[in-house]
């Protein structure tokens, strides 16, 4: 595996971050905002703890909305990073359908329901035994999985155009390891959505 570093790190974020705003310049006239947010990951059972933290970011695009008087309906592309110190690093893009139910005068309620595509690189170094017996660290080209997303979130839609938000989102993956083919990841993520149209 490549040894995981601060470096690499920041180069992946930023490739996806350009990524994006590639995607936005080219279909700007179909984008309506912009999200950010800071996330904790963890495999424990949905809600049972938040720490320890193992930290990630996410950046969104919001491509198009339905508004009715109470209710939303939107269709966003996220891409993000999260490390988990002793399993991953991990790398994903997804689509997303959300649909919003305004229960209360400045607040919505959201569902959002999801596919998408995770890389996973191991967050320790991966030695192999060469034919003299010794070892040497292994070039790790990463793990490919399948995604599918849902969760539940508030959002405070009284500041014009910042919607301020809170999530909590599961995420099914597969394979989760190579014994394992199904895995669950929950996100509690703090962000803010930036309105452009």
């Amino acid at each position: 595996m490549v040894k995981t570093t601060k470096t690499t790190q920041w180069k992946w974020i930023v490739c996806f971050l350009l990524l994006s705003t590639v995607a936005q310049t080219s279909f700007g006239q179909k984008i309506e905002g912009f999200s950010l947010a800071f996330q904790t990951e963890s495999i424990a059972l949905p809600f049972s703890r938040i720490s320890p933290v193992h930290p990630g970011v996410e950046f969104g695009l919001k491509l198009k909305s339905v508004t009715k008087t109470h209710s939303e309906r939107s269709w966003h592309a996220y891409a993000g990073w999260f490390y988990h110190e002793s399993m991953d690093q991990n790398f994903y893009l997804r689509g997303e359908y959300q649909f919003a139910y305004k229960i209360f005068k400045n607040l919505k309620l959201s569902v959002p329901l999801g596919l998408g595509y995770l890389h996973s690189f191991h967050s320790k170094p991966v030695y192999e035994q060469g034919e003299d017996g010794t070892f040497e660290e292994k070039t790790q080209m990463g793990r490919p999985h399948a995604t599918i997303h849902s969760g539940i979130g508030v959002r405070y839609v009284g500041i014009n155009t910042i919607e301020p938000f809170v999530k909590y989102d599961i995420m099914v993956q597969t394979p989760f390891v190579s014994t394992v083919p199904v895995g669950l990841r929950n996100f509690l993520k703090i962000g803010v959505n930036i309105n452009i149209k």
